[in-house]
């Protein structure tokens, strides 16, 4: 489920959604709930710019009264902006922004401070990519994958494209490790990624 806050709108568009008239209390909310999508009204703008610095959401803007050049001005700040008389597409477009951000969120595995993207194969500590090689992305996504049971040698070499050699599996894990991920050693059975707290 997405998490969706409305600053500064007295029209009611969904129930499931968080709705905020005090500035204040959106940003102490933010820390907690850390929201997918804002929907917000214009007046709001450098809130939102502020935020946009930090984090990675969805901008809904709204506004009264629309002209191409308050439009065209927004859309540098916001992704969709809609007048008071386009109310009723908002549900829509959270609806499906709904759907990429629950498909994004499946392929995203996060492990302390390290972001994995399964789809692009990319990993980020502290926002910054990370370089891996072909072995080290296929064994993470393989220790991901399989992460509530202990993986086999046999298996990683088997299931990999990239894996060949026992041996080599010893050099990736020692990679991910100092990385940060705590990858345990279990005696004659193989390797599992120990669960975060």
């Amino acid at each position: 489920m997405i998490n969706v806050a409305v600053l500064g709108l007295q029209q009611p568009l969904q129930k499931e959604f968080y709705y905020y008239h005090d500035e204040d209390l959106f940003l102490e909310d933010w820390t907690k709930k850390r929201f997918d999508i804002v929907i917000f009204h214009l007046s709001y703008l450098q809130t939102i710019v502020d935020l946009q610095k930090v984090y990675d959401f969805y901008r809904i803007a709204v506004y009264e009264h629309l002209d191409y050049y308050i439009y065209k001005k927004v859309l540098q700040y916001a992704d969709f902006v809609y007048d008071f008389y386009e109310l009723w597409k908002i549900p829509l477009r959270v609806q499906k922004l709904n759907t990429q951000i629950t498909k994004l969120k499946s392929n995203i595995f996060q492990y302390n401070d390290l972001l994995f993207n399964a789809e692009t194969e990319q990993l980020y500590k502290d926002k910054k990519p990370i370089k891996l090689s072909p072995g080290e992305k296929e064994l993470l996504k393989l220790l991901i994958k399989n992460r509530d049971r202990v993986l086999s040698k046999v298996e990683i070499v088997e299931e990999s494209e990239t894996i060949s050699s026992l041996e080599s599996i010893k050099v990736f894990v020692s990679r991910l490790r100092s990385l940060g991920f705590e990858i345990q050693n279990h005696k004659n059975q193989g390797y599992q990624l120990k669960e975060t707290t």
